[in-house]
Parts: C-alpha cells; sequence; structure tokens
C-alpha cells in the first residue's frame, strides 16, 4: 500500500521523526472504523503518531461519529491534528 511504501522511503532518509511532517486521511466512516483505520495505517507506517489526519469525503457518511473518533485519537496522541 502507500502506507508502506511512504514508510520505507521515509526510514531511507534516516530523518529522525521529529523532522518529519506526515498526514493521511480516513475514509472509513463511522467511530470503530475510524479507529481501526487510524490503526491500521500507523502499523504500516510504523509510527506512532500522524501529524495531521484529514477526512475523505466529509461530505456523506457517519461525520458526526467520525468526528468525534478523530477527536479521540488526538486526545489519545495517536494524532496531532485534524
Amino acid at each position: 500500500t502507500n502506507h508502506r511504501s511512504a514508510s520505507e522511503a521515509l526510514r531511507e532518509t534516516q530523518l529522525p521523526r521529529g523532522a518529519l511532517f506526515v498526514s493521511t486521511q480516513l475514509s472509513s466512516h463511522g467511530f470503530d472504523e475510524a479507529h481501526r483505520a487510524i490503526r491500521h495505517s500507523l502499523r504500516q507506517l510504523r509510527f506512532d503518531y500522524v501529524d495531521l489526519l484529514l477526512l475523505a469525503s466529509p461530505w456523506e457518511g457517519k461525520l458526526i461519529e467520525t468526528w468525534d473518533a478523530m477527536v479521540e485519537m488526538n486526545k489519545m496522541g495517536l494524532v496531532r491534528s485534524l
């Protein structure tokens, strides 16, 4: 996937994690789905957190539940900015 390729490329640079700004997006809507999706992304990236989490297709789906999950992941330290 793109996350795995990105992870490998970023590791090859040998830059410290703090020197990188990593963003990803959610296309899964719903509270549990959003949690699963970001954890899956983090596993593939092999990072503890992402700097920015975007919501794809924010005009349809379970928006409030998805946003609540994004806010919770931010509070947990899995996502720095929404």
